[in-house]
């Protein structure tokens, strides 16, 4: 099994398909084969004029993805993991190319390249049981799937390098805290309540 599973006009949703990571007994850790079918999924998807949006999730009941198959990793050489390299780029390229709007419907863990994988997408909806990390550090590497880029953008340069340097894990409610926070400090929130207030339209400072 190649561990990706696109369904296409959902029963009741037409225009909208699934894209399912589905590797439940390994938590959807990403190896070869699966990094593979999911850029191919992805180019796939690009071309298809009949879907409007695509929801990505992670089947099983413990995780959306633990990031990349170490199992597998461990087995290889480093030519091995070089020859795997640009395999991973054109999975996370694909996905974070896609034109149509792209949903990560996140539960469990979503670890490494797992969190990436959520990073990539234009609207993370995360259940109470998530738990986001980027653990790369903590096994002698960095985030190899855009989420130094991503993770910076999403939680602010402060917050990204604390998750990053740290490899610590953040659950879905402290996730939710920091945009808040990011949010509640902001020029935009500020001109925006005062708009409110003063009954006109927002000039957004775009901060």
């Amino acid at each position: 099994m190649d561990g990706v599973i696109v369904r296409e006009r959902i029963a009741g949703h037409p225009g909208v398909a699934e894209l399912m990571l589905d590797r439940a007994e390994a938590m959807n850790a990403i190896n070869t084969a699966m990094a593979l079918r999911l850029a191919q999924a992805c180019a796939e998807l690009a071309k298809d004029p009949q879907v409007q949006a695509i929801v990505l999730y992670g089947t099983g009941a413990r995780a959306f993805s633990v990031g990349a198959d170490l199992k597998e990793r461990n087995r290889m050489s480093d030519a091995d993991l070089l020859r795997q390299r640009p395999v991973f780029r054109a999975a996370f390229g694909g996905l974070l190319a896609l034109p149509q709007p792209v949903i990560a419907a996140v539960h469990g863990y979503a670890l490494g390249g797992g969190c990436e994988l959520a990073l990539c997408c234009d609207v993370i909806v995360a259940d109470e049981t998530s738990v986001f990390g980027l653990p790369e550090t903590t096994v002698g590497l960095v985030p190899g799937g855009g989420g130094t880029q991503l993770a910076t953008r999403r939680l602010g340069p402060g917050r990204a390098a604390d998750l990053i340097f740290s490899g610590r894990r953040v659950d879905a409610l402290e996730v939710e805290d920091a945009a808040w926070r990011t949010a509640a400090l902001s020029a935009d929130r500020r001109e925006g309540i005062a708009a409110f207030n003063e009954k006109r339209q927002p000039n957004w400072p775009g901060e």
